[in-house]
């Protein structure tokens, strides 16, 4: 519910996806703001790109580089959201890891 409270009240692009796993974007007020979810009632694991500089709307923390973006790992439980922003750019889902 965090996850979701911290976004702005606008509709979301699809950015890709998996059968189980979603990516939406938006840009909106500055910024590039996005959210990753597992639409499964297993986990479900995930590989993004973020742009630079990029922070995790819930915990505040960084998770995208100062001068270059990151990639995220993410473990997803079942339903599970995680939301980011960034000052620009946008996020990529690559494939997983096996």
């Amino acid at each position: 519910v965090q996850a979701f409270r911290a976004l702005p009240a606008v509709t979301f692009d699809d950015a890709g996806g998996t059968e189980t796993v979603k990516l939406r974007q938006k840009d909106f007020d500055g910024k590039s703001w996005f959210y990753v979810v597992n639409t499964d009632m297993r986990p479900a694991k995930a590989r993004l790109a973020v742009p630079k500089r990029t922070r995790d709307l819930v915990t505040g923390e960084r998770v995208g580089g100062l001068l270059s973006g990151e990639t995220l790992e993410l473990e997803l439980g079942p339903y599970e959201m995680r939301s980011y922003a960034a000052p620009e750019g946008r996020p990529q889902l690559l494939p997983s890891a096996r």
